[in-house]
């Protein structure tokens, strides 16, 4: 008995921690709407990544229910108990590390010009 105890004290303690902001999680994409992802990282309630960052340049979104996927977590939403994730977050730090290591090692970078900024 002492053994199912600590088992369900484990369970309960893994549902309820909290995440910190800019931790850095992954789950299983459970539902698409128009608006949100909604991700299973392991919690009550599911979190949400907005739609607009999983669309390619086309429009076209490039995950579907079941795809496993890796975010950051924003902010938790009050009140749900859920949170917000970026999957642009961690493409944007991993496009950093590739311009440094391409830096330090004097290799040409090559990008393509989408818009011009003033």
């Amino acid at each position: 008995m002492e053994n199912f105890n600590a088992l369900l004290e484990e369970y309960f303690s893994k549902q309820e921690r909290p995440f910190q902001m800019g931790e850095r999680v992954s789950g299983i994409i459970v539902h698409l709407s128009p608006d949100y992802v909604f991700v299973d990282i392991g919690l009550k309630k599911e979190a949400l990544i907005p739609t607009e960052e999983l669309r390619d340049r086309e429009g076209k979104l490039r995950h579907s229910v079941g795809d496993e996927i890796k975010a950051i977590v924003v902010k938790k939403i009050s009140g749900e108990g859920s949170y917000l994730l970026s999957v642009a977050k961690i493409l944007e730090e991993e496009a950093w590390e590739d311009l440094k290591e391409a830096y330090q090692k004097g290799e040409p970078i090559h990008i393509k010009i989408t818009k011009p900024i003033k």
